[in-house]
């Protein structure tokens, strides 16, 4: 008698099939619960709560931040540094910047500029540049990420988030950015226009993302917050950039004059 009650109980009711529900259920479907394309999925939808895991709850679901990064990393630069939408738009720009470096220098020193012009004509200058933007611009991504996170660490209270922390925010944002552009890339071979806006809409979409992991992350206003992300985030790119720019100019120079020395 003690075992026919449990089968007297009326069956409890299937959970509603919700769309969280229903995404869980592809996830597990398809092996997609974690790893990469969960941790892509995870930082465009929710940052804060993907990032607030990874740093104080689980990271048994969630792609390395770094690995996240190197990946997006590759994929981004193989596309655009391969192709000739960003290798022109680049090259053409860093070319105008060497003519009128010429042109201011062949003023001070009518010698030596002249040369230098018929030797290395302005068909090297895309050439150099290109090769050097190949072999530097991969590994040179990667030394944003120390610059981004020391930017966004100074004025942070210290207790709340280590330096180390800080960097991991950055990286994954800016991996899940990069995958953005790999993602747009198909529009930019029907429209190339769109190389310079893509940008732009690549670091909003960057501080956005910031704001909203540390608006979670912390107990500042979403005025504030904003404010922290847009100075942060610009400091640092800037920063980053003009490093980048000055080795990149010192690295084609150096080429240009093993070429007029041979």
């Amino acid at each position: 008698m003690e075992d026919a009650a449990p089968n007297n109980q009326a069956p409890q009711p299937l959970p509603r099939l919700s769309m969280a529900k229903l995404w869980k259920d592809v996830l597990i479907a398809f092996d997609l619960e974690k790893g990469l394309v969960y941790t892509f999925y995870s930082l465009l939808i929710r940052p804060h709560k993907a990032v607030h895991s990874y740093l104080f709850e689980d990271r048994s679901r969630l792609t390395n931040p770094f690995k996240f990064l190197a990946i997006s990393i590759t994929l981004s630069t193989f596309i655009l540094l391969n192709t000739q939408i960003l290798n022109k738009s680049m090259a053409d720009n860093l070319q105008q910047g060497f003519e009128q470096g010429l042109k201011e220098g062949r003023a001070e020193k009518e010698t030596g500029n002249t040369d230098f012009q018929k030797i290395v004509p302005p068909e090297q200058y895309n050439k150099i540049l290109i090769q050097l933007l190949n072999d530097t611009f991969s590994f040179s991504y990667l030394l944003f990420i120390p610059i981004l996170g020391w930017v966004s660490w100074v004025p942070y209270p210290k207790k709340q988030l280590f330096f180390g922390e800080h960097m991991v925010i950055h990286t994954y944002v800016s991996g899940l950015w990069n995958f953005m552009l790999v993602i747009a890339y198909p529009l930019l071979i029907v429209m190339p226009e769109l190389l310079e806006p893509m940008f732009i809409v690549y670091i909003t979409g960057y501080v956005v993302s910031i704001a909203v992991i540390y608006k979670h992350l912390s107990n500042r206003n979403w005025f504030r917050t904003a404010v922290y992300a847009l100075t942060t985030s610009l400091i640092g790119f800037t920063l980053a950039t003009i490093g980048y720019s000055v080795a990149l100019a010192l690295g084609t120079v150096w080429k240009l004059m093993q070429l007029t020395a041979a």
